[in-house]
């Protein structure tokens, strides 16, 4: 493993008004490792990957990377979209009936989980808020991983998803890890500190 840092966050503290919820977290991120976040509901874990994102500023404290780098980032509750402003949304709409069949079967192609693969396929022409919340998420984390990247922002990445679709889904963020990428990796599970983590964050309330 590279020894060098991809990500260093020194000292972040962060708070909603009067109210502390990151107070003077310092750590490291390598290529090529997986950090999970863990802790209670309420504790600041995906803030933490909002600030790492850089979706929000720290009031103390920074963050630095390596650079270039580029960033996929899957939150907790994903909407249809992903993570798109609503200008960036209402651009993808308007274009959508300029897309070719080709860009479809690509990301099909990109999908090394012959489980994930019919899982989508299952569901390909329903409509997304008919689906179930396994299914959306597996849709959503594939749309997430299939991008390439070289930090992956992960909240709750198997949310509502069955035993064998979360353990194609374990196997691919390992081959993310295999191939060098950095995961930051929030959840509350304790099987997938286990079966994931290098090394854990916990926060506490």
């Amino acid at each position: 493993m590279d020894s060098t840092p991809f990500l260093s966050a020194q000292y972040l503290t962060f708070s909603y008004g009067a109210r502390d919820v990151i107070v003077g977290l310092s750590f490291e991120l390598r290529p090529g490792e997986i950090v999970t976040v863990t802790g209670p509901n309420g504790a600041g874990k995906s803030t933490l990957l909002d600030l790492v994102a850089g979706d929000i500023s720290p009031r103390r404290g920074r963050l630095e990377y390596r650079r270039p780098f580029g960033l996929q980032y899957l939150p907790q509750s994903p909407q249809s979209f992903g993570r798109l402003t609503c200008k960036e949304a209402a651009t993808f709409v308007l274009g959508l009936q300029e897309l070719r069949r080709d860009n479809y079967e690509r990301f099909r192609s990109g999908i090394p989980s012959p489980v994930l693969l019919d899982r989508i396929d299952r569901v390909a022409d329903t409509y997304i808020w008919q689906v179930s919340g396994g299914e959306r998420q597996a849709l959503f984390l594939s749309l997430t991983l299939s991008r390439p990247a070289d930090l992956y922002l992960l909240d709750e990445p198997f949310n509502s998803m069955d035993s064998d679709a979360r353990e194609s889904s374990i196997d691919w963020i390992r081959r993310k890890k295999e191939a060098g990428a950095s995961i930051l990796l929030v959840t509350h599970n304790n099987e997938d500190v286990g079966k994931l983590s290098d090394r854990s964050i916990y926060l506490a309330q």
